[in-house]
């Protein structure tokens, strides 16, 4: 067995953007990104979609064509790292990372040792923050891993230029083979940033012809130096397609369609599109986007609508997740709306370390929902550190009182009203130990400050939080809020 222990230099020479560059990898390379260390077996490789990796699985980017493929082969401990300047914009201060890992740890034939995939920020002065992403535990294995999308919030360091580094790091030699595919890096806030806003509204009328409706508001890319007269656009929303021709005021009607391009302020190589479609039949265009003519429960049922629009040689592609609502034989209607990539995770516990079964945990965060995601038999699992447990919900999105020796655990489930493809969720725990949620719960007398992952996962896809929690213990009891 080898241990290493690395110290990586900072050297901020590179002017920071205020923005994640080629964070999709796009390009098709590393570009906007450098890479260092002394390990692992395959360093982080840009490939397209559908290359084979480790374990024959092909790689799945979540955001366009490209991703990010690393791996380590365990022969030998080390650290590989990508690394990039930014500036973070007080809007914009958490960062997003999609990745999946897969692993088998299992069949090593020297130590169990970890492999940790870490985010570090280094200022001016040195180190300034770390924060564990994921970490694969040595004598386990998982090859059907679940896509996870991680938040890191940034706020603290609003405004400063600073060296971002993603780090996998093996700490052992001999432990096994494990995988990791990374994309979609971006910064995010709480508001919708002006150029990704866009709102849909569509009304359809099963009983009537010529009655649907369908209205966009978009932000959408035109050329340098675009003029609108003469211009094709087409626009397609799911099935329906409509297809303009603009005149010199960045206008056009067709029948009863019209559509208008608005300037966007500052902003010469955008316009605003507004379509209008009236006196329509659309319900057979949408029904693959799940806009059926059939009874939905009362909260709806979410969808997602493709939406693709062509104008001057530029291409703005979308999907905007709104929740349908419909009556059989009457009508149906949904507004889909861009929402807020950001969520709120909180934390609470009250430990007795006295008696058994008699400590509490909550915990608030959110759920990535697909689309058509009804609550009724569907399974979620919450991972609370090294606390994990997996809930069946009802029709009304919960569980209550599921008695088990673990606690008295409750969960709900509500839609997030900043974005239809989230569902709130709040864990309640009570009558337990949980003390296995971080090893410093069982710490001696004292107080602490630890990061704890939480993790909600649905039918797949996972929403993970870093969550700074302050501790402080008795001999008897101990809480944490974060």
């Amino acid at each position: 067995m080898r241990m290493t222990m690395l110290v990586i230099p900072l050297l901020l020479v590179a002017p920071a953007s205020a923005q994640v560059v080629n964070g999709s990898f796009e390009t098709g390379d590393i570009e906007g990104w450098s890479v260092s260390g002394d390990g692992p077996a395959m360093p982080p490789q840009v490939v397209h979609a559908g290359t084979p990796g480790p374990f024959g699985l092909a790689s799945q980017p979540t955001d366009g064509e490209h991703s990010v493929l690393a791996a380590i082969d365990g022969a030998g401990s080390g650290q590989s790292v990508l690394s990039q300047h930014l500036a973070i914009p007080g809007s914009r201060a958490v960062l997003l990372v999609d990745y999946v890992a897969r692993w088998n740890l299992l069949e090593s034939p020297g130590f169990f040792g970890d492999v940790h995939f870490e985010a570090t920020l280094w200022g001016q002065s040195g180190w300034l923050n770390a924060w564990r992403i994921a970490e694969v535990i040595g004598g386990t294995a998982s090859l059907d891993a679940d896509r996870v999308t991680a938040a890191i919030d940034l706020s603290k360091h609003a405004g400063e230029g600073l060296q971002l580094d993603l780090a996998w790091n093996s700490f052992q030699s001999f432990t096994g083979l494990a995988s990791f595919e990374l994309d979609n890096l971006r910064l995010a806030g709480r508001q919708v940033p002006a150029l990704q806003r866009a709102r849909l509204a569509i009304a359809l009328a099963f009983a009537k012809e010529h009655e649907d409706r369908l209205d966009l508001d978009l932000i959408v890319a035109v050329p340098t130096g675009f003029q609108a007269e003469g211009q094709i656009l087409v626009v397609a929303v799911g099935g329906v397609q409509r297809e303009f021709t603009l005149d010199a005021a960045g206008k056009a009607q067709l029948g009863a369609d019209s559509v208008k391009l608005l300037p966007v302020p500052k902003q010469p190589d955008h316009r605003r599109l507004k379509l209008a479609v009236r006196d329509a039949d659309l319900a057979s265009d949408l029904q693959a986007q799940g806009l059926q003519d059939i009874d939905t429960v009362p909260a709806g049922t979410t969808v997602g609508l493709p939406i693709a629009v062509e104008l001057g040689g530029e291409t703005t592609t979308r999907e905007l997740v709104g929740v349908y609502k419909s009556a059989a034989g009457v009508s149906g209607k949904v507004v889909a709306k861009a929402g807020s990539e950001v969520w709120h995770t909180a934390l609470s516990a009250k430990l007795n370390l006295e008696i058994a079964d008699e400590s509490t945990l909550k915990v608030t965060t959110a759920a990535l929902v697909p689309p058509g995601f009804t609550p009724q038999g569907q399974d979620v699992r919450v991972d609370v550190g090294d606390w994990s447990k997996t809930f069946t919900l009802d029709s009304d999105g919960k569980v209550e009182s599921t008695v088990d020796t673990d606690g008295v655990d409750s969960i709900r489930l509500v839609r997030d009203p900043h974005n239809a493809a989230r569902q709130l969720v709040t864990l309640t725990g009570v009558k337990g130990n949980f003390w296995d949620v971080s090893d410093i719960f069982s710490m001696l007398p004292g107080s602490a400050t630890v990061q704890i992952p939480v993790t909600v996962t649905v039918d797949g896809r996972g929403l993970r939080s870093i969550v700074t929690v302050k501790y402080k213990a008795t001999a008897k009891s101990g809480t944490a809020h974060g």
